[in-house]
């Protein structure tokens, strides 16, 4: 398959190569036909996606709602080079082999996350539903210039709707397999004449779980949802604009958790033999022995300012937000009936963001931007019991930084950019052992500057290429969780990338849409888990590994076949390995006894050579929306695949989530009325992909994704 990968991604850079002559050869003149323009704010102004020199997938909340894209964790099933998974109570998102490896409260992801323009430093809280959904940015590659808050990995920008002058809304119920309840709802318009508008939205969800617990003879794994967003816009003129924003989101998510041991691996196999072994350890792939349930719990609300200001030589934009997460999570990660670490933690943050850009107006052939921003953080788990050990620890954040870039046409068609960031991060961690008294603090900056220069040259209409240098940072950090963890000496060092990148971006024909880039990085000092000895006890911690070298390509493509039908697909193809790394710590299993493992034994081991943990060979997407007026309204249909090759869980290459692929359609007839009938099937290939796969002492663990659903809803919008 990896081969069948290639060919396809040669092919489509190859059709690419030809577009200029394609291009030029075009006739001028709109169609309904034509693929639309789409708007993104990756340069940190609104520019055409085409036209921005950098690889990014963007689709608006229309197109999202049609793929069957409802959560974070669902954006990558349309977004090639893009893995979403879970570990604990975190969210772990990985671009092109580049990712978090720590599920500590206060170690901030390597993909920025972006909310309305916030960064979203807690990984706990960035699971929530997707609702009022303008567009979403997945910007690939390290972006230490614009979105420089540890994004070397990438960013995630999501946008929601602005508020509207004109009354616009939509309402919707949807009812499906296990008991699958959803309402939402979303209305705009204007309050005070044409000067202030406003918006508010809300949903609520419900879902019974689908894993059963053959210990309690239950079934476990619900979830359920609610989240109210208010926004308010006053319009002072044409030239000036302020918001309010509220959000707030209440959600429980418990089938992450409810783990079951892989392939029997388990340390529970040995214990509690008066337990037939079929049910200290399950054989299937939706059941569990957990002697609990198990509980995921987040309480998160954001208020935000924002403003907007044309001061005639240059545009200005400022935001500034507060936003505060409770958390709330039990498990136990020896996965079966027997109580081998229990673990009960209720984590806490809140923070501030504050940033200020100002961009250049004008046609000259020089423009520029320049920004800066603050963050601040507090990070607490204010209670942990991890066994028989209570413990409370804390990191406290406080970053800033300043970047500019400017951008010269040495002629109409060729330009340069270039510019940097600079990033100064100071932290402080403390970790308290209740049961022992013992109690460590560590203090710790950083800093450090990132460059970027990006050379483009449109050939002809409607074609762009690029090549493009590029540095990414992620700061320093503590894993304040363990006796280690908060000791200045064991602070880990901040992570970098020195990223290449060539791209073309051609609109062949009005109909016809083909992008395709290839990019090397060099990655060094990853932060990754490591075991290290404090006393006479052995203690998890963050460590600084060797580095990697990271190389593939991409591809995709949009084709409007006529005005009903449109077609469209993606594929990443990726090469991400450790370089030199002798000493990494890993989970080996130990003999097996009565068919399967019981449990692992963590060793130091060489995997040099070895491949980054979530980086798979290849992933694929391809999807097709159909429109076509029927019975006096329109048919709706719309197609969604994945595919993704397998990929490795830890760095030993032992533990792996094997190839899947998974399947999205629905089908709907809108009214004239702009009432909407739709049934959805959700995974219908019955695809079995880890929501997370934890490896520990204890034994491999994983938590499926829900199998096939059917959901049926009606909707009606203005």
């Amino acid at each position: 398959m990896l081969n069948q990968a290639y060919m396809i991604s040669a092919s489509a850079l190859a059709l690419v190569a030809w577009t200029p002559s394609l291009a030029a050869a075009q006739p001028s003149g709109a169609s309904t036909s034509e693929i639309e323009e789409v708007i993104v704010t990756a340069q940190r102004r609104g520019e055409n996606l085409q036209d921005v020199p950098a690889s990014i997938t963007a689709l608006t909340g229309g197109e999202l709602s049609k793929a069957g894209v409802a959560s974070t964790t669902d954006i990558a099933l349309v977004t090639p080079g893009l893995v979403m998974q879970r570990s604990t109570m975190t969210t772990q998102p990985t671009i092109r082999g580049i990712g978090s490896r720590s599920a500590t409260n206060g170690n901030e992801p390597n993909v920025a996350i972006y909310l309305d323009g916030v960064y979203q430093a807690q990984s706990f809280a960035n699971l929530f539903e997707l609702n009022d959904i303008e567009r979403i940015e997945v910007l690939k590659g390290p972006q230490g210039t614009l979105y420089g808050r540890n994004a070397t990995g990438g960013a995630i920008n999501i946008v929601t709707k602005m508020p509207s002058f004109t009354p616009t809304g939509n309402f919707s119920v949807n009812y499906g397999t296990d008991n699958y309840r959803r309402a939402s709802a979303y209305v705009s318009g204007p309050i005070i004449g044409d000067k202030v508008a406003g918006s508010l939205s809300a949903v609520g969800l419900k879902q019974d779980g689908y894993i059963r617990n053959v210990f309690l003879n239950k079934t476990v794994g619900e979830r359920w949802l609610g989240s109210v967003r208010g926004k308010l816009l006053y319009q002072i003129n044409e030239d000036a604009e302020v918001g309010f924003n509220f959000f707030n989101s209440n959600m429980a998510d418990n089938a992450g958790n409810d783990w079951h041991p892989l392939n029997g691996n388990a340390i529970g196999r040995t214990l509690a033999t008066n337990v037939p072994l079929n049910i200290r350890v399950p054989n299937g792939d939706y059941e569990t022995a957990l002697y609990f349930e198990p509980m995921l719990k987040v309480v998160s609300t954001h208020v935000g300012l924002n403003g907007r200001f044309n001061l005639g030589f240059a545009d200005l934009s400022m935001v500034a937000a507060w936003r505060r997460n409770n958390g709330n999570g039990t498990y136990d990660t020896g996965g079966t009936v027997v109580s081998v670490t229990p673990v009960f933690i209720r984590p806490f943050s809140r923070g501030y963001w504050v940033e200020s850009i100002l961009s250049s107006n004008g046609d000259g052939r020089f423009s520029w931007i320049a920004g800066a921003n603050f963050f601040a953080d507090l990070s607490e788990v204010r209670q942990q019991r991890v066994g028989p050990t209570r413990a409370v620890y804390a990191t406290r954040s406080r970053a800033a930084s300043g970047f500019v870039e400017g951008t010269y046409k040495l002629l109409d068609n060729l330009s340069v950019t270039a510019g940097g960031r600079y990033n100064y991060d100071k932290k402080w961690a403390t970790y308290s052992n209740l049961s022992t008294g013992q109690r460590n603090d560590g203090e710790k900056s950083w800093n450090g500057f990132v460059p970027r220069v990006v050379v483009k040259w449109k050939p002809a209409e409607g074609v762009n290429v690029y090549g493009s240098y590029s540095e990414g940072f992620k700061s320093g950090s503590f894993e304040a969780s363990s006796l280690a963890g908060a000791l200045t000496s064991s602070a880990v060092d901040p992570e970098t990338v020195n990223a290449f990148e060539v791209g073309v971006k051609a609109d062949v024909t009005p109909r016809l849409r083909l992008n395709a880039a290839a990019y090397h990085y060099d990655y060094k000092d990853l932060q990754i888990q490591a075991v290290v000895i404090v006393g006479s006890s052995s203690v998890g911690t963050l460590t600084n590994a060797a580095s990697a070298k990271i190389k593939g390509f991409e591809a995709g493509g949009e084709f409007v076949v006529t005005d009903d039908l449109k077609l469209r697909g993606g594929i990443d193809v990726l090469d991400a390995k450790f370089g030199s790394f002798p000493n990494a710590t890993v989970n080996e299993q130990r003999p097996l006894v009565n068919g399967g493992g019981v449990g692992n034994v963590t060793v130091t081991r060489d995997v040099t050579g070895k491949r980054l943990i979530r980086a798979p060979k290849y992933t694929i997407n391809v999807g097709a929306d159909y429109d076509h007026d029927f019975a006096g309204g329109t048919i709706l249909g719309s197609v969604s695949y994945f595919l993704s090759a397998k990929y490795f869980i830890d760095p030993l290459n032992r533990v792996a989530q094997p190839r899947y692929n998974v399947l999205n359609a629905s089908l709907g007839w809108r009214s004239a009325s702009n009432v909407t009938f739709s049934v959805a099937g959700k995974n219908l290939t019955g695809a079995k992909y880890g929501v997370q796969t934890p490896v520990n002492a204890n034994g491999d663990m994983v938590t499926y994704e829900r199998g096939r659903q059917v959901i049926g809803g009606v909707s009606y919008s203005f």
